[in-house]
C-alpha cells in the first residue's frame, strides 16, 4: 500500500498506527494498517478475488448467494481492500 493510500485511509477515521523505519542515512515513518485489519474492519462477508491485473474485493450483508453492495479493486490485496473500506465508510 502506498503512502498516499494510507493517508486517505486515515483521513476517513480508519484507526492506523505509525512504524519508524530507519537504516543508516534516513527515518521513514510510514502508516499503514496490516491486511486482517482491513478485513476486520471491513466486517462480515468481504470476498477476495484475483484479477487478471490486480486484485478484487466484494462486501455483501449476506453470506454466500447475497448480493455485493459493494465493491473495489487493486494492484494488491492490501490495496483492494483498503479501497472496499474507503467504499464503505463514505460520508
Amino acid at each position: 500500500m502506498d503512502y498516499e493510500l494510507a493517508l486517505e485511509l486515515k483521513n476517513a477515521g480508519f484507526k492506523i498506527r505509525k512504524s519508524c523505519f530507519c537504516d543508516d542515512e534516513s527515518c521513514i515513518h510510514m502508516i499503514f494498517p496490516t491486511l486482517s485489519e482491513l478485513i476486520e474492519a471491513c466486517g462480515k462477508y468481504v470476498n477476495l478475488f484475483q484479477l487478471e491485473d490486480g486484485w478484487g474485493a466484494h462486501w455483501s450483508k449476506e453470506s454466500m448467494g447475497g448480493t455485493f453492495e459493494f465493491k473495489a479493486s487493486g494492484s494488491t490485496i492490501e490495496e483492494a481492500v483498503a479501497r472496499l473500506w474507503l467504499e464503505l465508510n463514505k460520508k
